[in-house]
Formats: structure tokens, C-alpha cells, sequence
């Protein structure tokens, strides 16, 4: 039953790794922009 399941949706619960780099990609920003985005020690980035 549980097999069925995960075949159906493909893995659903595992996204592709390009689905999640794009998803943190569009909530990070461009590198190094000033609204966060890019490594720390960039205008962005954590701080």
C-alpha cells in the first residue's frame, strides 16, 4: 500500500535538488545584493 503510494507521486516528499536550489535561490536574492542573499561578508547574507 505505502509502496503504491510513493510510486504515484514519484517521491513527492524528496524534490528534485534543482527544485530546492531555485526555491532558496528566489527566498535568498541575488548574491551579494544588499536585501540579504550570497555569503556573508556581502553587502547580504547573514547577519
Amino acid at each position: 500500500m505505502l509502496e503504491e503510494l510513493i510510486e504515484q507521486t514519484g517521491g513527492a516528499s524528496k524534490p528534485d535538488k534543482t527544485e530546492v536550489e531555485q526555491a532558496v535561490k528566489k527566498r535568498r536574492g541575488p548574491p551579494g545584493h544588499a536585501n540579504g542573499g550570497g555569503p556573508p561578508g556581502n553587502k547580504g547574507g547573514n547577519k
